[in-house]
């Protein structure tokens, strides 16, 4: 069976940290475990990937698609956050939106070979933060809100939203033809205040996002939910199937690793309050 599990949200809410600590989970159990993180390069899932097809014997342009995407997206995103340019961000959602198709279709390859057995794949982020860090939230938000009021789509930059907002719910839904037993859940991880990571940063661009990202830390966090709530309304009247989860990180990250594993077990979840965490169903 192949169970994806996503996790996105504003920067240093724990992402990496739970999804560090469901890898070593889900590798005590036995099972495939695979990181595809949208945003870097250095994830090494390219590199895990070419191990698999070269033990299977088998050739998968789909790495090398993964790799050229992963790449480019870099490369977008560092331009981008030096100048600015709006235009780059619908490459950048088409380019993330490619690393996962590619990731699938590696998948596919290896279920027709040998079959995948109990695997995993873990993102670090969705095209969604392109949006919510690329200045589009507000328009983006008030474009799924026109959707689930009219329906219509028209000219000019609604058009460039609808194209974005289909990659987006493409990735957020994504699933295989080819893959009999898959499952995929979406965990959005806020926190009432962000975590001081103090790292080192590779780039002045790097160190200038993560500032500004702490900064308005909150207005991320609303934006997120705000959006992903109006998302899932259209998605229910495209009758796509998903299970969308909001996960509030404020409390011993054993708890939020407790609920993470909840959600993933395929666990319906509605609504569970205590007095410093969250997990609700969207």
């Amino acid at each position: 069976m192949l169970n994806i599990i996503t996790v996105e949200g504003p920067s240093n809410t724990g992402k990496s940290t739970l999804l560090d600590m469901l890898e070593k989970t889900f590798k005590g159990k036995g099972a495939d475990v695979y990181r595809l993180s949208v945003s870097r390069t250095d994830d090494g899932l390219v590199e895990l990937l070419q191990r698999k097809a070269t033990l299977a014997g088998i050739d998968m342009q789909s790495v090398l698609d993964l790799s050229s995407a992963k790449e480019a997206t870099v490369k977008l995103i560092d331009e981008y956050r030096k100048t600015r340019v709006h235009s780059l961000l619908i490459e950048i959602v088409r380019l993330k939106h490619a690393q996962l198709r590619a990731v699938m279709a590696s998948f596919e390859a290896l279920e027709r070979d040998s079959g995948l057995g109990n695997t995993y794949l873990l993102i670090d982020r969705t095209p969604l933060s392109t949006v919510i860090y690329g200045g589009l939230a507000d328009t983006y938000l008030n474009f799924q809100k026109s959707l689930i009021n009219s329906g219509v789509v028209t000219h000019g930059v609604i058009r460039t939203l609808s194209t974005i907002s289909t990659y987006v719910n493409s990735f957020l839904t994504m699933t295989s033809p080819f893959i009999k037993d898959i499952r995929h859940e979406v965990i959005f991880l806020t926190s009432s205040q962000p975590y001081t990571v103090g790292a080192t940063y590779s780039s002045k661009s790097d160190e200038a996002f993560d500032k500004e990202s702490n900064s308005k830390h909150e207005l991320f966090c609303q934006r997120y939910l705000d959006i992903v709530s109006a998302s899932s309304v259209n998605l229910d009247k495209l009758n796509m199937a998903h299970d969308f989860y909001h996960l509030r990180n404020d409390s011993d990250p054993e708890i939020t690793l407790h609920h993470a594993l909840r959600i993933a077990s395929g666990e319906k979840i509605e609504k569970t309050t205590r007095t410093n965490y969250l997990v609700k169903r969207i």
